[in-house]
């Protein structure tokens, strides 16, 4: 195999390393993105907890407060020497406990829909970051059987190289130098050869 052969080979295997090197690349660069996406995705689904939690925390103000309006409202009740029990009294209780309610639950599925709706776009990312880690799995794998397949050629060319170094070299009439060798050795015998009287005179 002469130089340019050898510098040939090299560059067959450098480019064989880049394309496999590309492949890890790209591979690694998908699972950071993941990574990426899958954090923040927690950090959503953390936000999403956190909503809830405020909501019950409101939730348990409202309520207390409802407790504190209900408890001044029996008071004025009980001052003004109504029964609370019957008449617009009780109508009045009814009607602020069932505003106590209804602000409670509302206070409630604001946090649960808060909630609901951070969980969705966390979803959406965790499933964005998978497809990104397949697509980089992916391409990793084209790029491993492109260098399998680059490499392959290169052990083809590199055996055509050595197989062409190693050809009989032949001289002009097409004969190899054990040809020529043998002619000689036959002249030469004629030419030292004996002849008889009888062969004189021809």
């Amino acid at each position: 195999m002469g130089a340019a052969g050898g510098m040939v080979g090299a560059g067959m295997i450098l480019n064989t390393y880049s394309t496999i090197r590309a492949g890890k690349n790209a591979m690694a660069q998908a699972k950071t993105q993941r990574r990426i996406y899958d954090w923040n995705a927690a950090n959503l689904e953390r936000e999403g907890r956190a909503r809830v939690s405020a909501a019950k925390l409101e939730e348990q103000r409202v309520s207390r407060q409802g407790q504190v309006v209900q408890g001044r409202v029996r008071a004025n009740i009980a001052k003004s020497g109504v029964s609370s029990q019957e008449g617009s009294p009780i109508d009045v209780l009814v009607e602020n406990a069932e505003r106590i309610y209804m602000d409670r639950a509302l206070t409630l599925r604001e946090g649960l829909l808060e909630k609901s709706e951070l969980d969705n776009q966390a979803a959406l990312l965790r499933h964005q970051g998978k497809l990104i880690e397949a697509a980089g799995k992916e391409k990793k794998k084209q790029l491993y059987l492109k260098a399998w397949a680059d490499g392959l050629t290169m052990v083809g060319a590199l055996s055509n190289t050595g197989a062409g170094a190693t050809q009989p070299y032949s001289f002009g009439n097409g004969q190899g130098a054990t040809g020529n060798l043998a002619r000689n050795t036959t002249q030469s015998s004629y030419n030292t050869r004996n002849f008889t009287p009888q062969e004189w005179g021809r």
